[in-house]
């Protein structure tokens, strides 16, 4: 969890706008903290304090020593800073006076290689997918009618962790969205998979889920789409979502049909059939 924003500034004519930053942000602009950059770049910071701490400074001097320290650094991007290499910083702002805490919050939890927390309903968590959550997924496909319909997991289950990894940075890092995890929210288990995702040869994003056998026909699948499906349209701006049914899942299709979708025919990917679901989201 994030607990501090602290700029170390070069240029002083930056401070003002962090300042209004600050103020627009409300109470949790209390967390914000603006420092110079060179007289007191981090050094009084030690390792330990530094967990909930993300760094944001205009000093390509100062990123460099807070980097090789494992601090976590935004670079602040501005008129006055265009002859510094601030390259090494995995992400960089500018205009930063409407920027909001989430956006400080999902970058800090991006670098500390934290999950990011998608929605939660009713009964669910729905949060990005971890290395740890494997050994749930394995319990969850070796029920033979989770695999009837989708593909399963690697054999060896180092391979699929070293896969989630690979998700994690490519995906979840370049999209910022993907297949995601689904917990209980009374007890913290995953119980599912649920999230959106590209198919190659389709220009629609597509939805996809599974929920464990002892969770069906109790009502998590739909109210974890329907929470999906929200996210599609307010977070990512999607106007529309698909869904490919195989010939013969009518739980999927009922779903669908339940959600919202309407069918539009048959549709090919990689020598399969499906069922083509489309649903049109508000702008």
């Amino acid at each position: 969890m994030l607990k501090r924003i602290i700029f170390l500034i070069g240029d002083q004519s930056q401070e003002d706008s962090v300042y209004r930053m600050k103020e627009n942000m409300g109470e949790v602009g209390e967390m914000v903290e603006i420092r110079g950059a060179e007289e007191r770049g981090g050094a009084c910071i030690s390792s330990k304090d530094r967990s909930g701490v993300i760094f944001v400074t205009d000093s390509a001097a100062v990123l460099r020593r807070l980097t090789a320290e494992g601090g976590y650094v935004i670079a602040l991007l501005h008129d006055n800073n265009r002859e510094e290499d601030l390259s090494a910083a995995p992400y960089a702002i500018s205009d930063i006076e409407e920027l909001e805490y989430a956006s400080f919050e999902q970058a800090y939890l991006r670098l500390a290689g934290l999950p990011w927390k998608i929605a939660e309903t009713e009964r669910c968590i729905i949060r990005e997918t971890t290395v740890e959550d494997v050994d749930a997924f394995y319990h969850i496909y070796a029920e033979p009618s989770i695999t009837r319909y989708m593909d399963k997991l690697y054999e060896d289950p180092e391979e699929e962790k070293e896969y989630i990894r690979q998700y994690i940075e490519k995906v979840y890092g370049f999209y910022g969205y993907g297949l995601w995890t689904v917990l209980d929210k009374e007890d913290g288990r995953v119980i599912g998979r649920a999230g959106v995702s590209w198919r190659e040869g389709f220009d629609i994003p597509e939805i996809g889920f599974v929920i464990a056998v002892p969770f069906q026909h109790k009502g998590y699948a739909y109210e974890v789409c329907r929470a999906v499906l929200e996210c599609s349209s307010r977070e990512l701006g999607f106007t529309g979502v698909q869904a490919l049914v195989k010939r013969g899942n009518e739980a999927s299709a009922s779903l669908c049909r339940r959600l919202g979708f309407t069918r539009q025919g048959t549709v090919e990917d990689r020598g399969e059939k499906y069922e083509q679901y489309i649903i049109r989201l508000p702008c």
